[in-house]
């Protein structure tokens, strides 16, 4: 995306839309950071599919110390759409009619303080149909599948750029256009919550513009397990609804398979006590 003018004087009431999958108490507590945006009006609505949910009583706690700006927001089960989706759907039924901007964020970022002001403010340009971020793994030197992440999440970013795509991960979109795209009706019948706005966006002409510094760490940790099930329910859900992307997916996560052989040489020439270079990629 071509690079855009910030208005930081543009702060229009925003919301933030976080999807919250079974986290642990300690995994909730972390979400204080959301709260410590510098930006005058926004809420937080924490989306769960029901109450039984094991953060639900945590996350209700959470709303409570900072009641009035932030609500949790059980949406049901869903036999049409992801869980993800369902859980998005519900909070922009609940947000407030007065919410001007909508922000999808995944609950396992380390936003800074000023990143919803880098994401809204482009938004000010009508041409502008969303600004996204991307995150940022922080990969475990201990782990190999940890450190094959971190490679195949750089790859994704490159992806990211130099395609105009969006992150679901961390999206900024105002409301007008969100409803004028139909947003809604897709997703309702859609497995991939990015991959719909992005199409959309394309399809009306919309630029995707990148938040400056728009790199948000994560604390996710991957194991063999969650690596290779990210990957391929990307590529899957890429090869279903979006072809071309497909292909950059697929190329992109390719060039992580030679960093990651090194990585392999890297830790069986430490365990023979040899030395195979002085450069370590943990």
């Amino acid at each position: 995306s071509s690079a855009t003018r910030i208005f930081p004087s543009y702060t229009p009431k925003a919301a933030l839309f976080v999807p919250v999958p079974g986290l642990t108490a300690a995994e909730v507590d972390e979400l204080e950071v959301l709260f410590a945006q510098d930006y005058p009006d926004y809420e937080i609505l924490f989306g769960v599919l029901t109450r039984r949910d094991p953060a639900y009583d945590r996350l209700i706690a959470l709303c409570e110390r900072h009641r009035g700006r932030a609500r949790v927001v059980p949406s049901g089960p869903s036999t049409t759409c992801s869980d993800k989706i369902q859980n998005l759907l519900a909070c922009y039924e609940a947000c407030h009619h007065e919410t001007e901007i909508l922000v999808l964020m995944d609950a396992d970022l380390v936003p800074d303080s000023a990143l919803l002001r880098r994401l809204v403010g482009p938004l000010i340009e009508p041409r502008v149909g969303a600004v996204t971020a991307h995150r940022w793994l922080s990969s475990d030197s201990r782990s190999f599948a940890g450190t094959l992440a971190g490679m195949a999440n750089a790859a994704a970013l490159v992806s990211i750029w130099v395609f105009a795509r969006v992150c679901g991960g961390v999206l900024a979109i105002r409301r007008d256009a969100f409803e004028w795209l139909d947003v809604p009706a897709k997703w309702g019948k859609a497995a991939s919550e990015d991959i719909t706005i992005c199409s959309l966006l394309v399809e009306k002409g919309l630029r995707i513009v990148h938040a400056e510094s728009g790199l948000v760490l994560s604390r996710r940790r991957h194991r063999w397990s969650t690596y290779w099930s990210d990957i391929v329910s990307q590529l899957v859900l890429a090869r279903v609804y979006a072809p071309r992307l497909w292909w950059q997916l697929f190329g992109f996560y390719l060039l992580t398979v030679p960093t990651g052989a090194y990585g392999l040489a890297k830790a069986l020439a430490r365990l023979t006590g040899s030395e195979l270079s002085t450069l370590d990629i943990g």
